[in-house]
């Protein structure tokens, strides 16, 4: 018989934080789980600070207790890393308006846009909707006035607003120094 070597990972995976938010989330003591799951209080604040292991079966246990999906704590946390200056722009950016999309376009839950607007341009002469929950602004240079239905608002350098995205609106940037915004939508609407 041969002897083969097994391939070490030098690093576990860290689920404490995550068992620790399913269990606040659910508005659970630590006596709970424990009690829920035949474990002690010791065993399973360890576990939430990430100082020990659980088996295979014990872990299936907790999530069971906690109402979770094992596969769904135990997966890597996907990270997307983007540079404005390689961030693609948006085709159906508004005319004096330069927007670069700042999340992926997989991204389905937010988008997030970077939009540098030249001195007086619009978002439109009229009045209109985006199809998303939540819209919500921030200004990072300059000036923009947005209008939704009768209500107006100017916001200046570090002010932000956030107002439900199938409102009518429109804005437009300060004649004299333009704006510099960044757009969060949710969920987002693609392109």
């Amino acid at each position: 018989m041969r002897v083969v070597a097994v391939e070490q990972y030098p690093e576990r995976a860290r689920i404490g934080s995550r068992l620790r938010g399913a269990r606040l989330a659910k508005h659970m003591t630590i006596k709970q789980v424990a009690d829920a799951c035949g474990l002690t209080e010791g065993f399973i604040s360890r576990l939430e600070r990430d100082l020990t292991s659980p088996s295979v079966a014990t872990l299936i246990n907790l999530c069971n207790a906690l109402n979770i999906d094992a596969g769904a704590l135990l997966s890597r946390t996907d990270a997307a890393h983007v540079k404005l200056e390689n961030a693609p722009k948006l085709s159906s950016a508004t005319e004096g308006s330069l927007e670069k999309l700042l999340t992926p376009r997989q991204e389905s839950r937010v988008q997030a846009i970077h939009a540098i607007i030249e001195p007086g341009a619009k978002g439109n002469s009229q009045d209109y909707t985006v199809n998303s929950n939540v819209h919500f602004v921030h200004v990072l240079d300059g000036e923009l006035t947005m209008e939704i239905q009768d209500q107006q608002w100017v916001l200046a350098k570090g002010d932000s607003l956030t107002f439900d995205g199938k409102e009518s609106h429109h804005w437009t940037a300060s004649p004299k120094d333009g704006a510099t915004v960044l757009w969060f939508l949710t969920p987002a609407t693609g392109e």
